[in-house]
């Protein structure tokens, strides 16, 4: 029994229980209700004041448009009057240009015919200066030139009978050394050579610095010339010809006279070696960098004389020998 009261409580709370959650979902089912009449309600005053908005915002853009047409309409018509202005203002500007451009450009072209005449008279008197000046300065060189080699041609003249006398004078000491074989004779005449030998060296060389410096004032002048007349135009120098070959046609005597004729074979070969040194040494002033067949060839000797010559002007401390080519110290 207490069971079966227990479960008649039991159902007697359920059925309370479901009939309280029924009224609460009868009052929240009311709530919603009222709540959703209430948005309706809200929502149809918002959809009418949306309407008006919508229909005040119609009636201003129409309104805008026709004020936007009316501005528009206005701008093209100013500035169409803008345009017509500007090009009438262009026309009168470009009419007024080529009246002035025309007056300019007559007026330049007078200067400038002005200009080429006076300009043209300018370079015939420059012209003819320099033309002038060249003629007298051509002629002073002529003369300088033509005095110049008088004096070397006499010079080397007066040092060929030189070298003859002291050619002369040393077969004759040779002579008398061999019939007295004195030592102090025999010395004596060493040093005569070695002083004479000195002189002619000294003569020799101031006369090619002489021949050099004069040779290099010409080029300056023709140099000078050349810029005066020409300008500062770029022109191929014309190489000089080597000093040497004058040089080796008035030694070529000298060389001739100091030919053994029987004497002493040593101071004969010393004095040939000398002579070959003299003129090698000479010849690699200017020519550096030569090499050995070369200065046979140049100067028409032998191979054995050319390197005796050579090898005396090296011990001498006269050249320098590099890669097979010689140079002057």
């Amino acid at each position: 029994m207490a069971l079966l009261d227990r479960w008649r409580s039991y159902r007697k709370q359920r059925q309370q229980q479901a009939g309280d959650r029924t009224l609460e979902v009868r009052a929240a089912l009311a709530e919603f209700r009222t709540q959703l009449r209430e948005f309706r309600t809200q929502r149809l005053a918002k959809t009418q004041q949306l309407r008006t908005q919508l229909y005040q915002f119609r009636s201003n853009l129409a309104h805008n448009e026709e004020i936007r047409q009316a501005s528009e309409q206005q701008y093209r018509s100013n500035l169409q009057q803008s345009v017509r202005s500007l090009s009438q203002q262009t026309q009168d500007f470009l009419r007024a240009s080529a009246a002035d451009r025309a007056i300019m450009a007559e007026n330049l072209s007078d200067s400038l015919r002005q200009f080429i005449g006076q300009l043209q008279s300018r370079t015939q008197q420059v012209l003819s200066s320099n033309s002038q000046q060249r003629r007298e300065k051509h002629d002073r060189l002529r003369q300088e030139l033509s005095a110049f080699v008088a004096t070397l041609q006499s010079s080397v003249e007066t040092l060929q009978s030189n070298v003859r006398a002291d050619l002369q004078e040393l077969q004759l000491m040779r002579h008398s050394t061999e019939r007295t074989r004195s030592q102090n004779r025999s010395q004596q005449v060493q040093e005569m050579l070695s002083h004479s030998r000195a002189e002619r060296l000294a003569q020799i060389d101031a006369l090619s610095a002489r021949l050099s410096q004069f040779r290099a004032e010409l080029r300056q002048y023709r140099s000078d010339l050349t810029t005066l007349v020409w300008g500062d135009r770029p022109e191929a120098t014309v190489p000089c010809a080597p000093l040497t070959t004058e040089r080796e046609r008035e030694l070529q005597p000298v060389a001739e006279e100091l030919q053994p004729d029987g004497g002493d074979e040593e101071s004969t070969a010393s004095v040939n070696v000398e002579v070959n040194a003299e003129d090698i040494y000479s010849y690699i002033q200017f020519h550096p960098g030569i090499r050995l067949a070369e200065i046979e060839q140049a100067l028409g000797i032998s191979r054995v004389q050319a390197v005796d010559a050579l090898r005396f002007l090296i011990q001498t401390g006269s050249i320098a020998q590099q890669d097979r080519r010689y140079f002057a110290q």
